[in-house]
């Protein structure tokens, strides 16, 4: 009698396992999402009910991070399952170089049909980013660079794909643009409106959008570009709530793993820096959200930190996939305590030694924002990173290491690669794309 039970369960582990390794893949990614900004991560206002529902089902991760606050370089790393040090990739404009070995690619390999959807010029194929994709729809360059609409066009292709491969095995990534500044949703998407503080009462501040969207003369208050944000996160989380739907009305949510998650957040002037990201590694640029539905898995929040460079390296060992080198992510699987993160930005950098983060602010950055040289905060307790501790020498000099060891390994490790991006031609449609959004002008 032992010795069939035996046996009967270790059939059932077979099937299960076989089950996951052929398990379909959705990542859903979102430009400049916050995750204090969602309500699943105790936000205020009800910004993100269709993702909370989902989440609900799904493994939350507290403390999930990009490497770089950047969606060229933060969306490689997703992609890859390395940093972007060892990438070499340039934060804006930088190119995936095709001697990197993508998701997509090891997904086809294992007989995937794999399909995107994106709306960022910083994805056009000619950066490298449609690498492996069978389906690439790049939708600014089909809907005459229509922001507020592109989260429409995006839902509708993934349904299409959705249903049209639903009896295949498939990879689909979708990429929704809409908290990225400019903030402009419809009204019935804005869920209030406070008040919130002068910005032109604010010294040594930087106000990206000024005489273009942002029009200080007319709303000079925090409140009406806040709010706009946030009617920004309802209206993709409507949308995304659509894709979800469909995967419940197909059946397949049973054998799909979805991953919904950020490129990066968004500064809305904590620290003087007004509707941008990339300079600074404060956790209102760096925290995302993470939610991971994975069918065999009862949801949970999960407190151990994560890295958004973690999602590759989490798919690749449900489904054995096999990686020519060794990753710099993590499987989300076996979460690590203490784990150690470094993290980028264009006028500083941060290092992670959970529970505590050391960030260094560059001189530039201290003068044109009135910031002070460095921050410690336990973002464990304080992941608003509101109260600053002690600044300990033994305690500075210890991350300080930590930060330079980490950033030693990734140089020496991106040697072993030929790092030449070269210059891309892009198109008219991609330029007008990348300055309709600020990157270039």
């Amino acid at each position: 009698m032992r010795k069939i039970l035996i046996i009967s369960l270790i059939g059932l582990l077979g099937i299960s396992c076989g089950g996951h390794r052929k398990s379909n893949v959705i990542i859903i990614t979102i430009d400049a999402l916050r995750a204090d900004h969602l309500s699943l991560y105790g936000y205020g206002y009800r910004t993100s009910p269709n993702i909370d529902k989902f989440a609900s089902r799904a493994l939350v991760y507290q403390n999930a991070f990009c490497a770089i606050p950047k969606t060229s370089a933060s969306l490689a790393s997703m992609l890859t399952g390395l940093h972007p040090t060892v990438l070499k990739i340039k934060p804006n404009l930088g190119t995936l170089r095709e001697e990197f070995f993508t998701l997509a690619e090891a997904l086809k390999k294992k007989g995937y049909i794999t399909g995107a959807s994106v709306f960022n010029g910083n994805l056009d194929r000619v950066f490298g980013f449609a690498q492996g994709f069978d389906f690439y729809d790049e939708v600014w360059k089909r809907n005459g660079n229509d922001k507020e609409g592109s989260a429409a066009l995006i839902t509708g292709s993934a349904i299409d794909f959705i249903r049209k491969n639903k009896n295949r095995k498939f990879f689909l990534w979708l990429h929704y643009i809409d908290p990225h500044a400019p903030y402009q949703p419809e009204e019935k998407w804005i869920p209030r409106e406070d008040k919130g503080f002068d910005i032109r009462e604010v010294k040594n501040k930087v106000v990206v959008g000024q005489g273009n969207w942002v029009h200080l003369d007319r709303h000079p208050f925090s409140g009406y570009y806040i709010s706009r944000y946030d009617g920004e996160i309802r209206k993709v989380d409507f949308y995304v709530g659509k894709v979800l739907e469909e995967l419940a009305k197909t059946g397949l949510l049973k054998n799909t793993m979805v991953f919904i998650s950020a490129d990066h957040g968004e500064e809305l002037g904590e620290h003087n820096l007004f509707f941008d990201h990339g300079p600074l590694p404060f956790n209102s640029s760096v925290r995302i959200p993470m939610v991971v539905y994975l069918p065999w898995e009862k949801p949970r929040r999960v407190k151990s930190p994560v890295s958004l460079m973690d999602i590759s390296p989490t798919i690749g060992e449900i489904l054995s996939i096999e990686f020519p080198y060794k990753l710099t992510g993590k499987s989300m699987l076996r979460p690590i305590k203490n784990r150690k993160l470094l993290i980028l930005g264009l006028q500083g950098n941060a290092v992670i030694s959970f529970p505590k983060k050391l960030i260094f602010i560059s001189r530039r950055a201290q003068r044109n924002l009135g910031l002070s040289p460095f921050y410690l905060f336990n973002i464990s307790i304080d992941p608003q990173e509101e109260k600053t501790l002690p600044l300990v020498s033994l305690e500075i000099s210890r991350l300080t290491r930590l930060r330079d060891r980490l950033l030693h390994h990734y140089i020496k490790r991106s040697k072993k690669f030929r790092g030449n991006q070269g210059k891309r031609k892009i198109s008219g449609k991609t330029l007008e794309n990348l300055k309709s959004l600020g990157y270039v002008k």
